[in-house]
């Protein structure tokens, strides 16, 4: 992937903002090694920014937050995606508070949901919250055992 495709927009949630926001390009690209292209299973990449963002950063979870993952788990989604089928993709951030559901949970409603590569998150019992198409890649973000914001 050619990083001279990417352009990252930091520091503010409205991309169309030019005041507030700040436009990075991208030196480098690191897909996942395991990403199928057929399949689309492993689709996550790393963009190395090209230089330094003023954005203040969000602590990554990494193994020790496995727990994170647990159904019950307060978290909130976020993205630029469609908020509803079909419509216009939105300039200013969307995001919702959801909560990660059980396998099972999640397994019912979608012959398509795969388990061991996808996390549910639903805001059970309403069910009226979720992502769509465009927000790929959004955040998933939850707070863990200490207070701090995890991504």
């Amino acid at each position: 992937m050619d990083p001279s495709g990417f352009r990252v927009v930091t520091g503010s949630v409205d991309w169309t903002n030019d005041s507030v926001r700040q436009v990075s390009g991208v030196s480098k690209v690191i897909v996942d090694p395991a990403y199928n292209p057929t399949s689309h299973d492993f689709d996550a990449a790393l963009l190395v920014l090209s230089t330094p963002t003023t954005a203040p950063a969000i602590r990554l979870a990494g193994p020790s937050d496995v727990g994170l993952q647990s159904a019950g788990t307060d978290s909130a989604i976020a993205g630029w995606g469609e908020t509803y089928a079909g419509s216009d993709v939105p300039d200013v951030l969307q995001w919702a508070e959801t909560v990660v559901q059980s396998p099972a949970y999640c397994g019912q409603f979608s012959p398509f949901y795969a388990s061991g590569l996808e996390l549910c998150t639903v805001d059970y019992p309403f069910d009226d919250d979720g992502a769509c198409n465009g927000d790929s890649g959004g955040p998933l973000l939850a707070v863990d055992a200490a207070d701090k914001l995890v991504e």
